[in-house]
């Protein structure tokens, strides 16, 4: 079954922030050319186009694809050709190969890559290959396993993962330059340790999750120094806390966390109802 498009709304809207401000709605055509939006930055306009053949009749200002087709099984082999092209979208294709695809991009020095809905359990090891990955987002209701190949991914900023995973490769502290960690929608019960050694971790978000205890957070969390928002809505423990900032007007058990992390904001307000 296809992620539910409400669902999938909320679980992209730091999605969309992230990758050059490319709606991703539900009920609309794929963008073309003549209404792409800004850049990430608004710095200037980068024109995304929505396939690759539109995109090889002026391969040199080929920047941005975004492919929504559930019909496309294949990736043409001459996407290698767009050697400008920074930012990859595909939304709900059918891809029969993914590790062939992936292998395509890696001829290109991408700095985005957004994989939605497209029936993807884990992603490919060749995912390492992607050197010059600034932004990964890959959401999908049976994407269960994180491999560990994307902790080679050294120049990674911004990873976003969902929706079935309930762990993470214990490498993931070798992401050293990873800001964004959106953990949205998954199963964690409990925070590994490793990821306090995400030293450059400015956001982690855990919403939508089963953390039912402070005690699933690792000791070690007061050492992400940087870290400065924490969300964990519509988890069983924010709900209490939700609660005692009713009732209290400060929070119960995650005071001691909040403690510890005096830089960061813990953001325990529901958003929506749990399916």
């Amino acid at each position: 079954m296809a992620i539910n498009d409400m669902l999938l709304r909320v679980l992209t809207v730091l999605a969309i922030a992230l990758f050059s401000n490319c709606l991703i709605n539900g009920n609309n055509p794929p963008l073309d050319s003549a209404s792409a939006p800004t850049g990430l930055n608004h710095q200037k306009e980068i024109t995304v186009f929505s396939s690759i053949d539109d995109a090889l009749k002026t391969p040199l200002t080929a920047k941005a694809l975004y492919l929504r087709d559930d019909t496309i099984q294949h990736i043409n082999p001459r996407i290698i050709e767009l050697k400008n092209l920074e930012r990859v979208s595909f939304i709900r294709l059918n891809l029969l190969d993914l590790p062939d695809a992936l292998k395509k991009l890696s001829y290109l020095q991408i700095t985005e890559l957004e994989l939605i809905d497209c029936n993807i359990e884990r992603l490919p090891d060749v995912i390492d290959q992607l050197k010059s990955l600034e932004t990964l987002i890959c959401i999908d209701d049976s994407f269960s396993l994180l491999t560990p190949n994307i902790c080679s991914l050294k120049n990674l900023k911004n990873l976003v993962v969902g929706t079935a995973l309930d762990n993470l490769p214990s490498e993931i502290g070798k992401l050293k330059n990873l800001e964004r960690l959106i953990l949205s929608e998954n199963k964690f019960t409990i925070i590994p340790n490793e990821i306090c050694q995400l030293s450059n971790l400015v956001e982690l978000s855990l919403e939508y999750n089963r953390i039912n205890s402070v005690k699933a957070f690792p000791e070690c969390m007061s050492q992400l120094k940087k870290l400065k928002s924490l969300r964990l809505a519509n988890n069983p423990i924010a709900d209490r806390e939700f609660r005692s900032l009713e009732t209290y007007g400060k929070l119960n058990e995650l005071q001691v966390l909040q403690e510890n992390l005096p830089n960061c904001k813990v953001f325990v307000y529901r958003i929506l109802s749990h399916k």
